[in-house]
């Protein structure tokens, strides 16, 4: 017999069935956006649980270790999300810099099935497929036009820069482009079904990292701006606004209120001479970064451009907003006036404009030796709040991408509405492949990532039973030096496998402790320094490791980590509990 088919299933099936039928073209787009982002970022979008970004494990192995303790605490103990396991026994270390909340949220059901590569590696990837879709969502409701809306999306999840800057402190802003797409339906009226949308994405925004979070605040500030200048805002729109804002802001606080607390106290200040922007010479849209693009060229006997990691807008781009310009000038001057139908693109051409000038940091330079201040810059460095704690000016260009893109997008849906509907897909997927041609690496993103067994005394670690502190040798009392990133990298990824045990060391923060380079030389001394095992002692760290190769990359000798163990084997208060050719383990004796 079949089995017996409820009525309440009958229902179900056909809910879903509608949903398909309703959204089968949206969900078609979101397969080409997955699609376009495979090819982005292959080969590393193919071997999303076995490969890592930066085989160097450099800020990449730094952001998963984030990520990788967000879930573990959020999953097992809430109340211990600050305390991540690292610059032991400091308190509340993740307080320190990004804490990558709203992306440890969304991701925190995958991590115990897929495992924490896979799920990072996923994040870079999904973040062009999300971005792509949620733009293509706001322009598509902006412009009527499909697709000049799927090529907004394309342009701006396809841009070189997520490789450049593959960061998830800047990379998911997703939530963005849904940020203007509620307030747009709530401005007009259209946006009463589900009134607490509008700021929970600004939540999710806000909690995403600093930078995001200060990006966010500046870019709806000049969008409502200019709108309300056109007399597009009313009281009770600004009324709505304010208390959507002030609603996620407040949800967002206990979120950034350790950091705000330690900031109070020790301010992170990153200096005008600190930040890191744009160059002129990045914004040259003939210097494509694509690797297929230069082939092509060579091919046909032309020399290009070296290819180099810049932060251009992209031929197509540029020539869209250069076109999108001089058709409002001209539009403009035939009318006399600027009316209200052009609040909308002015706003986004503001903003990407705004956006674009600031990347380019604290000093414009003219021609060579000659610069003039940005006050597009220092306005906002001066006075907005936690804007000083950041240092990578040119993460503007995200937003002037996203925003560029926006306003192109409104001179493209005229141009196509022209047209038949083949002719507009037809165009738009040329200029799709265009981009792709263009803008994406063609390889090289990723290698194999080490297993744990490829350390062995960090696979014994893993096997040891119940929580304890370790301290690995060397530490350098430093921070801020290469090849010591290089080292701490390596071990926060270990340490990812082999258990979240607390470490002594650690060197990847925006703030770190005056005192913690004194510790540092502390432990590093031991054997030569009875005060290093008291506060071994002090604060119950069981098991010292003694790495060798670590000592080769500091420099310090290729026998420094023989040299070490030597020493160590004499001493009565160690005991090797572990031994193998690149990493040795000591248990710290009672006294």
């Amino acid at each position: 017999m079949l089995p017996e088919v409820r009525h309440d299933d009958y229902i179900m099936l056909a809910r879903i069935n509608s949903f398909f039928k309703t959204h089968r073209l949206e969900l078609l787009l979101l397969l080409a956006y997955t699609s376009l982002a495979m090819i982005f970022w292959f080969p590393l979008s193919i071997h999303l649980r076995t490969w890592l970004f930066d085989p160097n494990f450099g800020d990449s192995a730094f952001n998963m270790w984030i990520l990788g303790w967000g879930s573990h605490a959020l999953l097992h103990a809430p109340w211990r999300f600050f305390e991540a396991p690292m610059f032991y026994p400091y308190h509340h270390v993740l307080a320190w810099g990004d804490n990558l909340f709203a992306v440890t949220l969304v991701t925190l059901p995958l991590v115990p099935i897929i495992g924490l590569l896979a799920v990072y590696n996923l994040v870079l990837v999904g973040s062009s497929i999300l971005c792509g879709f949620t733009l293509y969502v706001l322009v598509n409701y902006l412009t009527k036009n499909k697709p000049a809306a799927f090529l907004a999306g394309s342009i701006w999840m396809l841009s070189y820069a997520r490789i450049v800057q593959a960061y998830i402190q800047i990379l998911p802003l997703w939530w963005l482009p849904l940020i203007f797409l509620f307030a747009e339906k709530l401005r007009r009226g259209q946006y009463k079904k589900i009134p607490w949308f509008f700021p929970l994405v600004i939540f999710l925004q806000l909690t995403t990292g600093i930078y995001v979070a200060v990006y966010t605040v500046i870019s709806f500030a000049i969008y409502a701006v200019v709108l309300g200048l056109f007399g597009l805002v009313n009281k009770s729109t600004w009324k709505k606004f304010a208390t959507s804002w002030l609603i996620a802001g407040a949800c967002a606080v206990p979120i950034y209120a350790p950091s705000i607390l330690l900031n109070i106290r020790h301010p992170t200040v990153r200096s005008l001479n600190d930040q890191v922007a744009l160059q002129w010479a990045d914004l040259n849209p003939l210097h494509a970064p694509g690797a297929l693009w230069h082939k092509l060229l060579l091919h046909l006997g032309l020399t290009p451009s070296p290819q180099q990691a810049q932060f251009s807008l992209g031929i197509l781009l540029s020539l869209l907003v250069t076109i999108g310009v001089a058709y409002g000038i001209w539009r403009i001057w035939r009318a006399k006036k600027i009316d209200k139908g052009h609040a909308l693109p002015l706003a986004f051409l503001v903003l990407g404009s705004f956006a674009l000038i600031a990347a380019l940091g604290p000093n414009i330079t003219l021609f060579q030796g000659h610069h003039v201040r940005n006050w597009l810059f220092i306005l906002p460095y001066t006075l907005v709040p936690g804007f000083k704690t950041m240092r990578l000016t040119l993460r503007w260009q995200f937003i002037a991408l996203m925003s560029l893109a926006i306003f192109a997008s409104f001179l493209v849906a005229r141009l196509l509405r022209r047209w038949p509907i083949w002719l507009q897909v037809g165009l738009v997927s040329l200029a799709v492949i265009g981009i792709v041609i263009e803008q994406a690496p063609w390889g090289g993103l990723g290698k194999p990532a080490p297993p744990l067994a490829s350390a062995p005394v960090y696979a014994w670690l893993s096997q040891q039973p119940g929580q304890f502190a370790v301290a690995e040798l060397p530490i350098y009392a430093g921070v801020y030096y290469g090849p010591n990133d290089a080292i701490e990298g390596r071990r926060l990824y270990f340490q990812t496998l082999s258990g979240w045990h607390p470490r002594a060391s650690g060197a990847f923060s925006p703030y770190i402790p005056g005192s913690y380079p004194v510790r540092a030389g502390i432990i590093d001394s031991l054997g030569d320094n009875n005060q290093a095992i008291a506060y071994l002692r002090q604060y119950n760290i069981k098991y010292v490791l003694v790495l060798p190769n670590d000592y080769v990359t500091l420099g310090w000798g290729a026998t420094g980590g023989a040299d070490e163990e030597k020493k160590l084997n004499s001493l009565p208060y160690l005991k090797k509990a572990f031994t193998s050719p690149n990493g040795v383990a000591y248990q710290v004796l009672p006294k």
